[in-house]
C-alpha cells in the first residue's frame, strides 16, 4: 500500500509540473510570401510592409515554397512587396 501511495504522489507533482511547463502555441511573427522571390515579412505589417490583392494563389506562406500557406487565409490573393528588406 505504501508503494502505492508513493506512486501516486509522484503522479500528482508530474501532472501538477507538467501544467507549469507546457507551451502555449504562439502566432506567427515570420510568413513568407512571393513576387517573384521570395521575401521573409512579419504577418502583422500588412498594408505597411506588404500588401495582399486579388490574385490567384495565398499570400503568405509558412516557409518559402507553395506548399504550406499561412492558417487563417483565403486563396485567391496576391502578395505584393511594400518596402525594401
Amino acid at each position: 500500500m505504501k508503494k502505492l501511495s508513493i506512486f501516486l504522489l509522484a503522479a500528482l507533482v508530474m501532472g501538477v509540473a507538467s501544467a507549469f511547463t507546457t507551451t502555449t502555441k504562439m502566432p506567427m511573427d515570420i510568413a513568407y510570401g512571393n513576387d517573384g522571390t521570395w521575401n521573409e515579412v512579419d504577418p502583422s505589417r500588412i498594408g505597411e510592409q506588404f500588401d495582399c490583392v486579388e490574385g490567384k494563389e495565398y499570400c503568405l506562406y509558412q516557409d518559402p515554397s507553395f506548399n504550406s500557406p499561412l492558417p487563417g487565409q483565403t486563396q485567391n490573393k496576391l502578395f505584393i512587396m511594400l518596402e525594401n528588406k
